[in-house]
């Protein structure tokens, strides 16, 4: 095989390739993150042996690309 027909059937795909995937790599777009409730509302009761404020923690699903 001479030279050229070497760099045209190898070098130059693998180029091509290779700076596709670079350009498609850097230019992936950030997502911001995102809380999902599952309800809106939150009913904690009522206790009455209980003194202070009642408080629960809510579990949230997190949804984007990037952790809150």
């Amino acid at each position: 095989m001479s030279k050229r027909s070497i760099i045209t059937t190898i070098i130059v795909p693998i180029l091509l390739i290779s700076v596709l995937v670079i350009v498609l790599v850097n230019n992936q777009r950030e997502y911001p993150g995102e809380l999902v409730f599952a309800q809106d509302k939150v009913n904690f009761g009522t206790i009455l042996e209980w003194e202070g404020t009642v408080t629960r923690s809510v579990t949230a699903k997190n949804e984007g690309r990037s952790p809150l």
